[in-house]
């Protein structure tokens, strides 16, 4: 039981870990690599300081 929530946990962390290094990245695109993706600044903005444990 104690080894399942270790491996959740360090599932959760990972997740977060991820999710903060791609919204920073997301934050510091150029308006070519938006259009590319699909999103505009604002956006990009928006999704890139939420914080990483909002999904």
């Amino acid at each position: 039981m104690a080894a399942a929530a270790a491996v959740h946990f360090a599932v959760l962390v990972t997740k977060w870990s991820v999710r903060k290094r791609t919204r920073r990245q997301l934050t510091r695109l150029e308006a070519a690599q938006l259009r590319d993706i699909g999103i505009d600044r604002v956006t990009a903005l928006r999704e890139g300081t939420l914080p990483f444990w909002r999904p």
